[in-house]
C-alpha cells in the first residue's frame, strides 16, 4: 500500500498510513516526495528516527524538484534540512543539481541522538525558519526558491530510516 500522492525517487521504501521506512543498502541517497501539489508557505514537520548509522544524514527536502535526480540520488533543486545522530544538523540548497551548503554541520542540543526527532520548516515569502524538536536552530532570510515539492530521505549505505507522521502537514507557527 502506498499513500496517495507519495512517490519514490530512490531506494526501497515501505509506505503506509502510519510510517515510511527505508532500509540501507544504497550507496546513494534514498528519498520519497509528495507530488499532489507544490508548496510555498506554511509550517511543515516530519518525525524521523535513524537506526544503524550515527553519521549519515536524515532529512526533509522542501521547495524541491526531485527530477532529474543526480546519480547520487540527490534532488535536482530544493532546500535540504538534515540531522545526524552525532547531534549535528546542516542546511543546503540545490539548483540544477549544483549544491551549496548554506549552514555547515552544527552541533545542537535539540537533537535526541538515536531517538525520534521532529524537523520543522516554517516558510513565509521572506524567510525559512528551521527547528528541531520545537527549538529554532536557524533562519534563512530571502530564500531564492519560492515553491516546490516536499520530501523525506536519508543518505548512507547503512541503517534504516523510519518516518512517523510523515505527511509533512501544516503545523503551528514556530517562534524564535
Amino acid at each position: 500500500f502506498q499513500p496517495a500522492g507519495w512517490y519514490t525517487v530512490n531506494g526501497s521504501w515501505t509506505l503506509n498510513n502510519k510510517s515510511a521506512v527505508v532500509s540501507s543498502g544504497l550507496a546513494a541517497d534514498a528519498s520519497i516526495y509528495y507530488q499532489t501539489k507544490k508548496v510555498s508557505t506554511g509550517t511543515y514537520t516530519a518525525t524521523l528516527q535513524r537506526t544503524g548509522s550515527a553519521t549519515a544524514a536524515n532529512y526533509i527536502y522542501f521547495r524541491g524538484q526531485p527530477a532529474p535526480a543526480a546519480s547520487s540520488g540527490a534532488w535536482f533543486s530544493g532546500y535540504y534540512f538534515a540531522y545526524a545522530n552525532t547531534g549535528r544538523f546542516t542546511i543546503w540548497q540545490a539548483s540544477k543539481s549544483q549544491w551549496q551548503q548554506l549552514l555547515d554541520w552544527t552541533n545542537s542540543a535539540a537533537i535526541q541522538k538515536n531517538q525520534w526527532n521532529t524537523l520543522q520548516i516554517a516558510a513565509s515569502t521572506s524567510a525559512l525558519t528551521f527547528a528541531i524538536n520545537d527549538q529554532v536552530v536557524a533562519t534563512l532570510a530571502q530564500p531564492s526558491l519560492k515553491t516546490g515539492y516536499l520530501g523525506l530521505g536519508m543518505s548512507g549505505a547503512s541503517g534504516n530510516l523510519t518516518a512517523q507522521a510523515y505527511s509533512l502537514a501544516r503545523r503551528r507557527t514556530l517562534t524564535a
